[in-house]
């Protein structure tokens, strides 16, 4: 729910307050208030305010005239308006006539015709701080915000000829005409010069025209009057009329002249409002950080989102589908075990029987090497073991000389080497030792 917004135009010798509710179309001004500071500050804003209990949860601005501000506008060609503003703000003392502890200020950045500005606005605060204890003290206890009462004239005008933007507006604040420059995207600052003296010499206004910066200085026939003051005041000067200004003017309260009071709190029906002099920190909601490259980051999250749901319904089906499809596979391999089993037992017989077949063909068969070695061995020589394993044979004898048996055995042509496997140990007066044949294939 919209809180109610409470305006406080500070003038020359009166205050004026008035109150924004909203209502279905826009924000509506309901009550407005009006006194003369006949005392200080402190003592005519309690005055003002009252004991208006239904004002207490209100959001508060207090608006101050050109007069009561300074206003500079500092070029920083190669700078972009982040750095411009950081470096204003590093090097305020520089820039302001005041000791910084003494001044409320801010400072806006941005770019026109291709170059930065900042614009430093700044009050002293022995004129604000009276104000806010005050209002403190009535039960306000939130800071107001402070900001200059043509912000709300800027967003005024914003709302109703954005198309028209940059234009140049004049308007009466108390004793003075305001000139006030909205930019495409920015409220500019504003001029002030003497109304009786613009009234009286007309050069004076348009020595200030040219003296504005571009694209400002060639709009003298554009000059827009928002009320009927300011054509009262200038009867020789022609000013560009705005469609549907007078219905507009209604809708804010005004037509003769401007509402000051109602001006201000238009500065606070936005919660971050483009000039804010006070003393709470000062940070953009949430809506207004989201700039396009968040617009598109979320974008492209959101269908990272979509991606990664529709691509993990697609895993969760499919997921489905294998585990199916793994059940069939595990119920057919089960029953394919035994088959299996027996498969691998032919396969290991059919190795076998091609390794036996190749080896018969392939060596002497085990009874011709005992032939030959026995026909071969001396009569004093007797085997004790026979061992047979495709082409290597491992015999153990036991009797005569086993460096003769070897020279024996060297010659014999299925014979391919003959060399000791063990050491020669005497058992029983007889040498006993173990000899390694390698055979010679047939078909090598």
């Amino acid at each position: 729910m919209r809180r109610n917004v409470l305006g406080i135009y500070i003038g020359d010798g009166h205050m004026e307050a008035a109150v924004l509710k909203w209502r279905l179309g826009g924000w509506t001004p309901v009550t407005v208030k009006q006194i003369k500071i006949q005392g200080s500050l402190y003592e005519a804003t309690r005055e003002l305010v009252g004991r208006r209990e239904h004002l207490k949860g209100a959001r508060v601005v207090v608006g101050l005239p050109h007069s009561y501000l300074f206003m500079g506008e500092i070029a920083h060609p190669n700078l972009t308006p982040e750095e411009s503003k950081a470096a204003l703000e590093l090097n305020l003392a520089s820039y302001v006539h005041l000791e910084p502890k003494d001044i409320y200020f801010d400072i806006s950045a941005y770019t026109r015709n291709g170059v930065t500005y900042s614009l430093l606005i700044y009050s002293e605060k022995r004129v604000v701080d009276p104000i806010l204890t005050a209002l403190n003290r009535a039960g306000f206890i939130k800071p107001p915000v402070v900001a200059p009462a043509a912000v709300g004239l800027d967003m005024f005008v914003r709302k109703h000829w954005r198309e028209a933007l940059p234009c140049v507006s004049a308007a009466v604040q108390e004793s003075n005409l305001l000139i006030s420059l909205h930019g495409s995207g920015h409220w500019h600052g504003c001029h002030q010069v003497p109304v009786d003296k613009a009234a009286s010499d007309p050069e004076t206004l348009e020595a200030l025209m040219k003296r504005l910066p571009p694209p400002y200085d060639g709009m003298k026939g554009s000059l827009v009057a928002l009320d009927h003051e300011t054509k009262r005041a200038l009867p020789n000067q022609r000013f560009k009329v705005m469609p549907g200004i007078a219905k507009a003017m209604r809708e804010l309260g005004g037509g003769e002249s401007i509402p000051w009071s109602i001006c201000t709190a238009l500065a606070g029906a936005s919660c971050h409002p483009p000039i804010w002099l006070g003393t709470r920190l000062r940070e953009r909601p949430l809506l207004q950080k989201i700039d396009k490259s968040h617009i598109a980051a979320g974008a492209a999250a959101l269908a990272l989102g979509a991606a990664t749901v529709f691509q993990g319904m697609q895993n969760y089906y499919l997921s489905n589908k294998l585990d199916a499809v793994e059940r069939k596979t595990s119920a057919i391999r089960e029953k394919a075990a035994p088959l299996k089993k027996i498969a691998e037992e032919v396969k290991t017989l059919e190795k076998q029987h091609e390794e036996l077949a190749s080896f018969s063909g392939a060596y002497p068969s085990p009874l011709s090497v005992m032939m030959i070695l026995a026909r071969r061995l001396p009569t004093s020589a007797w085997i004790r073991n026979f061992d047979y394993r495709q082409e290597r044979v491992r015999i153990t004898v036991e009797g005569g000389q086993a460096v003769k048996v070897i020279e024996q055995l060297k010659g014999i042509p299925a014979f391919g080497g003959i060399r000791l496997a063990s050491p020669v140990t005497k058992f029983q007066g007889k040498e006993r030792y173990t000899l390694e044949i390698t055979l010679k294939s047939r078909k090598g």
